[in-house]
């Protein structure tokens, strides 16, 4: 599940992702078909892991423009 709020605003339900998180600290969610990613994250983003209730949850943020993803 994903919920991005920033320059516009997104949700995507439960489903199958695919996670990447670059070294300059973009993050890209690719689905299972398609090239681009489905969401993403600038570079410079920083991203924290938590697990809550058997989850692993993640929090991206970007200052500049102000972005969250979870």
């Amino acid at each position: 599940m994903i919920d991005y709020r920033g320059r516009a605003r997104s949700f995507l339900d439960w489903g199958e992702r695919i996670i990447m998180i670059k070294q300059d600290g973009a993050l890209l969610v690719h689905q299972p078909f398609m090239r681009e990613p489905i969401n993403w994250q600038p570079s410079g983003s920083k991203t924290n892991f938590s697990i809550k209730d058997g989850k692993i949850i993640l929090q991206s943020h970007h200052k500049k423009p102000p972005e969250k993803m979870k």
